[in-house]
């Protein structure tokens, strides 16, 4: 009734399948996912999108010039690719449009990637589940390189498993591209190297001591050198922008609080996200949804079927993107698990896959009871146990792709600020020494301000407290210092018509800046004032004023 294991190298063709013809099925999920993202492509930027725009603008020496400069060491491929579409037009549909493709991609490479490890039911199964993710739409609408890289990523395990199946030199030479290109998009394709690198140990270890199946990963020592001699020349060719980095911090005398502000970033676990951090990655953080536990319930029962299966391929799929669980955890500098969900969306199709043999497994372990059935007559249950298992495989299908639904309309509805008018304002009315301070947010007890300081586009995020002590800001007294000038940007309730911009001129004035081209002050429900500048701010010197 159901798809048996792929045999190295192929896929299965015989028995029934779940959805006739597959390629129809496919080409259907496929448009469903491109609707899904070219919708409402033209609303307005979010915040990092307009900087990533603002900082694509200069001619190209200036522009690596102040990229070398970013405290958290960002690749160049997505910077370029932002600065290519501005070629074309600095709209927001024209910029957007490499995601929207790359996320595209993504829903064809999760296909394969089903398909080559286990069998075309749980590769379409799995693309239909990333095709109407909620988190997998909201940053293929993104500018910044997230979606990019989840092709990217999806793309080298795709060519790995390839390449391990057929051992041929053309596939490890494309593998190794492929994972060049990841280095020169993103920070994280490092770690994703290295914990392929440690699958491939781990297949060998896994053949020799415990002989688990892994049949679609077939595993030898040539095979092994192969996989390790492509990741190598993938590092040598990144080495040009490690030197790049490296030449041109000495002369810029990059300080010593920077790299470690960086490491702090990036390095420092926060455990108490990670439940929270799963609802953002499953459903963009919509609340509580019966799809994030739907989501525990199918991997935990591919980590079940496959122990008592004795198949390694689902443990190790798992494994491989658990084992990414430091990135789960980065920016606890951050309030807000927000931001630290788009740089571990790539793990996204990894767990939708694991997810889609879950259903499988539990398709098989249904349509097993239906055959133990006594009241049922020998020649039916087979028949029987076919079209149970098969309701089980299209109805839990369609229980998670139904469970996406409310999420991405919550996406889709919510009201987005004009960053883009924002940014014009700043660039208009603010000096390059001055304190920029965008979006101050509360979540679980705690204010955090996140601010740019002069031409710096390091965000830094941090508590009131902190940001009242902060020698950059304020003096001995505790006042703002004499030489400072801090611009507020606040969004309450964030939209494309709503802020209020604070201007602090002195330690003990507020005044609020009006008649800010392309800005409208209509309908101002809240904003935030400090009872008292002369006195650091702390959390109890804010109040909300209706």
């Amino acid at each position: 009734m159901f798809r048996p294991m792929a045999a190295p190298g192929h896929t299965m063709t015989h028995g029934p399948r779940l959805l006739k013809p597959e390629t129809g099925a496919f080409i259907l999920v496929l448009i469903v996912a491109a609707v899904l993202r070219f919708c409402d492509l033209t609303e307005n930027f979010h915040l990092d999108d307009y900087w990533d725009v603002v900082r694509a603008r200069p001619p190209l020496p200036e522009f690596f010039n102040a990229l070398a400069r970013e405290s958290y060491l960002e690749p160049p491929a997505s910077h370029l690719a932002v600065k290519a579409t501005l070629l074309l037009s600095e709209s927001e549909w024209v910029t957007r449009l490499p995601a929207v493709l790359a996320s595209i991609a993504g829903v064809g490479l999760v296909y394969l990637l089903g398909r080559r490890l286990f069998n075309p039911t749980v590769g379409l199964m799995a693309a239909a589940i990333v095709a109407v993710a909620p988190s997998d739409i909201r940053y293929a609408q993104d500018v910044n390189y997230w979606s990019e890289f989840s092709a990217i990523h999806l793309a080298s395990l795709v060519l790995l498993v390839w390449a391990l199946q057929r051992n041929e030199s053309r596939l490890w030479v494309a593998y190794s591209i492929v994972l060049l290109l990841g280095l020169y998009l993103n920070p994280a394709m490092p770690i994703a190297m290295a914990v392929q690198a440690g699958l491939g140990l781990v297949l060998v270890f896994v053949k020799a001591r415990y002989g688990l199946q892994a049949e679609t990963l077939p595993i030898s020592w040539d095979r092994l050198r192969r996989l390790l001699v492509a990741i190598g020349a993938a590092f040598a060719a990144f080495l040009p922008w490690v030197a790049f980095l490296g030449v041109h911090r000495l002369t810029q005398e990059v300080s010593g609080e920077r790299w470690r502000a960086a490491i702090e970033y990036d390095l420092t676990p926060n455990p108490s996200f990670f439940h929270e951090t799963a609802n953002w990655l499953f459903t963009n953080g919509s609340g509580t949804s019966p799809l994030v536990w739907l989501f525990y319930a199918l991997i935990a029962i591919a980590l079940i079927g496959s122990v008592r299966k004795r198949q390694a391929v689902p443990l190790l799929l798992t494994g491989y993107a658990l084992a990414f669980l430091p990135i789960l955890m980065i920016g606890s500098q951050w309030v807000s698990t927000y931001l630290p969900t788009r740089r571990i969306v790539f793990l996204l199709p990894l767990f939708a896959v694991a997810a889609a043999v879950g259903i499988q497994y539990l398709a098989e372990w249904v349509s097993s009871l239906v055959k133990q059935w006594r009241f049922i007559a020998s020649a039916e249950k087979e028949r029987m146990a076919m079209v149970v298992g098969r309701a089980v495989l299209v109805g839990t299908t369609v229980l998670a792709v139904g469970l996406s639904v409310p999420p991405t309309l919550s996406y889709y509805e919510s009201e987005r600020t004009n960053y883009r008018g924002v940014g014009e304002f700043l660039r208009d009315n603010v000096a390059p020494s001055d304190v920029v301070v965008l979006a101050p947010t509360h979540q679980e007890g705690r204010w955090v301000i996140r601010y740019y300081l002069g031409d710096d586009l390091a965000a830094r995020s941090m508590t009131l407290e902190e940001f009242a002590h902060d020698e950059k800001l304020f003096d001995e007294r505790g006042s703002f210092s004499k030489s400072t000038r801090v611009w507020w940007v606040a969004e309450f309730p964030p939209s494309a018509e709503r802020y209020t911009v604070l201007a602090f001129n002195s330690p003990s004035r507020i005044q609020r800046v009006a008649g800010a081209r392309g800005l409208s002050w209509v309908g101002l429900s809240m904003f935030v004032a400090y009872e008292d500048l002369p006195t650091p701010p702390t959390p109890r010197a804010i109040k909300l004023a209706a």
